[in-house]
């Protein structure tokens, strides 16, 4: 499901699920099965769009969990997200959602992402909760552990995420050590503008072997932990970003141009 104005998606998630779905739906001039409009639904980018159109197609759209697997807000709307309506949203989608972006709502808390830590978590590919300034960085490292620790929907140790955007929290320089250490699969992190970290971040930690682009664009980042990120991906970083890192010199970098892999 495409990005999403709050108060629509939240009628949606908290709304009863029809004992029986409608076998049918006006679909622009036509009425046609729900099998059709389903499959129609699912190859449109912003199937919010569509929740206003009749309370047919807003029942197909509260039925059916193949919809429910990427979940957004918008940017244009982001700042008005509430914790009612992404904790609303995170429970009703369950098991099937696979992305969660939540880049630029500002108002959010921890309790939005409690559904994520439930028993019936979902085993998530992408993660973004840039500017999400609210949650304290403990707290925020609690979650995440707690919601991808376990590996969601497939068992312990299967955490599959891939894409992590934590620009601009309160993450704190522990708060990445212990996030990575469950994210064995991870490929893209991002940190920049946490203005918590220290130049130790990233020191100690257990990196994933599969990690290819990192930013730490405007953080306290500084050689010691340039030099213990490139030691530790074994050669599959591809780009790291360093933007305005004023504790970064010429050890960092040197250690970055051995680490960072040839082809990159």
């Amino acid at each position: 499901m495409g990005p999403a104005a709050a108060s629509e998606l939240l009628d949606v998630a908290t709304a009863d699920s029809p004992a029986s779905p409608p076998n049918s739906a006006v679909f622009g001039a036509f009425q046609l099965p729900a099998e059709l409009v389903l499959a129609i639904l699912r190859r449109l980018p912003f199937v919010d769009r569509c929740l206003g159109v009749s309370r047919a197609l807003r029942a197909l759209v509260a039925s059916d969990r193949g919809l429910w697997t990427e979940l957004g807000f918008g940017a244009a709307r982001s700042a008005r997200v509430t914790d009612r309506a992404v904790a609303a949203v995170l429970a009703r989608a369950g098991a099937s959602v696979r992305a969660v972006r939540l880049g630029g709502c500002v108002r959010l808390t921890r309790a939005a992402l409690r559904p994520l830590s439930s028993p019936r978590r979902p085993l998530l590919r992408e993660l973004v909760l840039a500017g999400a300034s609210k949650i304290g960085g403990e707290e925020l490292a609690d979650t995440l552990v707690g919601a991808l620790g376990g590996g969601g929907g497939g068992g312990a140790g299967k955490c599959a995420l891939e894409v992590l955007d934590l620009s601009g929290t309160n993450i704190t320089t522990v708060g990445p050590v212990r996030v990575l250490g469950v994210t064995g699969r991870l490929r893209r992190l991002v940190v920049a503008r946490c203005g918590r970290l220290t130049a130790e971040v990233f020191t100690g930690a257990t990196l994933p072997a599969e990690l290819e682009a990192v930013d730490v664009s405007e953080t306290a980042a500084g050689d010691a932990a340039l030099a213990a990120l490139a030691r530790s991906c074994g050669g599959s970083l591809r780009s790291v970003e360093a933007v305005r890192c004023r504790a970064l010199g010429a050890r960092g970098l040197a250690a970055l141009r051995r680490g960072v892999a040839a082809d990159g």
